[in-house]
């Protein structure tokens, strides 16, 4: 007897396992669901005027969209519609049935844990405006506000993940950009934000950082339909394929306007999952190439990768005459530690910054490999957080050349910018300071 009723006490609590306790009605008895939560559910199914929507959300928390398409989910807007669900009020109760749930306009049911409960949106109540008759399986027709309909009732667009790839530089080991089963340019990431071509030369950092900062703003503004889709794939003038470390790919295909909205490019994403896409023209423009010439347009004729503002420790050296100038950022300004040490005021802080600022504008012809030279006239080393760039200065007469130690490549300069490599007008500038006080 003892055993029976200790069986039966266990199916009572099964049975009742997930419903609402008084407590819990008491606390939501205003709201449109008794009971709901939200961490609790699992799968959300609607069948209204825009098909069926499936919407699933794993143990772990990442959301998928299961229909009308299979992908990665907007986790941010199915939270939106879970909320939306959770914290709808009842606008006024109606009762048992009403006809405004003859004919639903969307049924659906949500799963949790506990069980599957199912529900219905109807025709529009008389007020307030967008109100509806609602109910939930099981309880009383009631009319809901404007809010939980219009999320119901959503495009299953709205759910799709919009971003076309997670690709963040630092995780980038190789890039590759083409036509379509035509020509080719690769880029092999080599460290410190910097890539290169097969060549061996560095890639220009003017063509490289738009395509990463594309990357990061591959958004969809709207999805295209197969068709479209079909069509984009057939047109496609741009084929971009983008290896992550630890071995993922990203492959897309970059053509024309998509059709109606003429300020948008249409891009394929043909793996992780194919889906086609439309995207604001500006965020994709870096993207779209033209191959002739790629190889030469994309090798970097600076002879140093690094902005200005990533500077951090700077030293000019030449051999005739002997000096050599070193500085490094302090708070805001410079410190000199050759060929003294001490902290510039702004005027002479900002003579080191103008000099900074036009050797790393310098501009060189397209570059030769090479050797470090043998005979050196000047250097110049500029250190940041990513490490240092070497650049040697060698020539005479009207034939100046720069070795950029990083990728052995020799560049050809002008006269004028030769200057730049020797620290003599700095530290004409600076002698002041260093010289010894006068004796009384």
């Amino acid at each position: 007897m003892l055993l029976f009723a200790a069986a039966a006490l266990v199916a009572v609590v099964v049975r009742d396992r997930g419903k609402p306790s008084e407590f819990e009605r008491s606390l939501r008895k205003d709201n449109v669901f008794v009971t709901f939560r939200k961490e609790e559910i699992r799968t959300i199914e609607m069948q209204g005027p825009h098909g069926r929507v499936v919407l699933a959300r794993t143990e772990d928390g990442h959301a998928q969209i299961l229909e009308p398409v299979n992908e990665v989910a907007d986790a941010h807007q199915v939270d939106t519609l879970l909320s939306a669900i959770e914290f709808a009020t009842v606008v006024r109760a109606v009762g048992d049935t009403h006809p405004g749930l003859a004919t639903p306009i969307l049924t659906g049911g949500l799963t949790s844990i506990h069980g599957k409960r199912h529900f219905k949106l109807g025709d529009e109540a008389p007020g307030p405006p967008g109100s509806r008759y609602f109910q939930v399986e099981g309880e009383k027709v009631v009319v809901v506000p404007k809010s939980l309909s219009d999320s119901l009732l959503a495009k299953p667009d709205l759910y799709r993940e919009r971003a076309l790839a997670s690709i963040r530089g630092a995780e980038i080991e190789k890039m590759t950009f083409g036509v379509p089963n035509g020509a080719r340019v690769t880029l092999l990431a080599k460290g410190g934000g910097r890539f290169a071509l097969e060549s061996g030369f560095f890639a220009s950092r003017a063509v490289v950082d738009p395509m990463l900062t594309a990357f990061a703003d591959l958004v969809a503004t709207s999805f295209l339909d197969e068709a479209g889709t079909v069509a984009a794939e057939r047109s496609a003038t741009t084929d971009v394929d983008v290896l992550v470390k630890g071995g993922a790919v990203t492959h897309l295909l970059v053509a024309g306007a998509c059709p109606g909205r003429p300020d948008d490019v249409a891009v394929v994403r043909t793996v992780p999952k194919r889906a086609g896409f439309c995207v604001a023209r500006q965020a994709v423009e870096s993207l779209r190439t033209n191959p002739n010439g790629w190889a030469d347009a994309w090798i970097e004729r600076a002879p140093f990768s690094r902005r200005f503002d990533e500077i951090e420790e700077v030293r000019v050296h030449s051999v005739e005459p002997r000096a050599t100038f070193e500085a490094v950022r302090s708070e805001g300004g410079w410190k000199v530690r050759v060929p003294f040490e001490d902290d510039l005021v702004p005027s002479l802080a900002e003579l080191v910054s103008s000099h900074l600022m036009r050797l790393v504008a310098v501009q060189g012809a397209a570059p030769t490999h090479g050797v470090a030279p043998k005979s050196v006239v000047a250097e110049v080393e500029l250190r940041a957080h990513e490490g240092v760039e070497k650049v040697q200065l060698f020539g005479a007469g009207a034939d100046w050349k720069l070795f950029r130690e990083s990728d052995a490549a020799v560049l050809s300069i002008s006269e004028a910018d030769r200057a730049l490599f020797f620290p003599n007008e700095i530290l004409r500038r600076l002698r002041p300071l260093a010289a010894p006080p006068q004796a009384p």
